[in-house]
This record gives structure tokens, sequence and C-alpha cells, in this order.
């Protein structure tokens, strides 16, 4: 098997880090993007996405990305709400474009449910 390459969509409001351990990699703009490829037989990775410190001094905020995650996905979308980072994953196997998630849906009462796909 080769490598997965897995896109990293940066739509929060400051560019993003990319760091493996200490060492940064890629900085990912606003509203811009970076492909990660991983071995799926390699060791477990983490990859951390921060923004810098902000202007008043406070400290920046991360998350972490590991080797499975980017395995089992081909897009990650990392958002902002209400000031906390947000993860919108597409699954590999998923039918949808990079762009879309999927929200599933079920009648009340536990009948028939559906899936529909919106554009982030």
């Amino acid at each position: 098997m080769g490598l997965n390459s897995t896109e990293i969509v940066n739509r929060t409001t400051k560019a993003l880090t990319l760091k493996v351990g200490n060492h940064p990699i890629a900085t990912i703009e606003k509203d811009g993007t970076h492909t990660i490829s991983v071995d799926p037989n390699s060791t477990y990775q983490r990859f951390t996405l921060a923004t810098s410190v902000d202007a008043s001094g406070g400290a920046g905020k991360q998350m972490t990305v590991d080797s499975d995650q980017c395995v089992d996905n081909k897009c990650i979308t990392i958002s902002e709400v209400e000031g906390e980072f947000q993860v919108i994953k597409v699954p590999r196997h998923s039918q949808a474009p990079p762009a879309a998630a999927a929200t599933t849906k079920r009648q009340p009462g536990g009948g028939a449910s559906w899936t529909s796909w919106s554009k982030n």
C-alpha cells in the first residue's frame, strides 16, 4: 500500500503552523491548504497545528492531528466556532467532495434516516 494524502484546510481567522514534534513543516495561511502524505505502515506520528501568539500577547491555540486520522480521512478542515477550533473530517471512502460535510438526520420516532451534504 502506498502513501495516503490528506488535505488540511485552514478556515480559521489566522495562519496555522504545522509541526511534527518541534519541527515546523508548513504554514497554512487563512483559507489555505496543505497536503500531508502518510505511509499507513509507518510509525504513529502526531502533527500539531497552532496559531501564533496574538497581538495582545495571549497564547496561541493549538490542536493535534495524528497519522491515523490522516490515513482515515482525505480532508481535515479546521475552523473556529466561538473562539474554539472545530474539525470537520471527510472520510477517505466518502463520496462527498473535500469541501462538504455529511449530516445524518433521523425522523422523530426512529423512522427513516437520510444524509445530506452541505458546503463549508
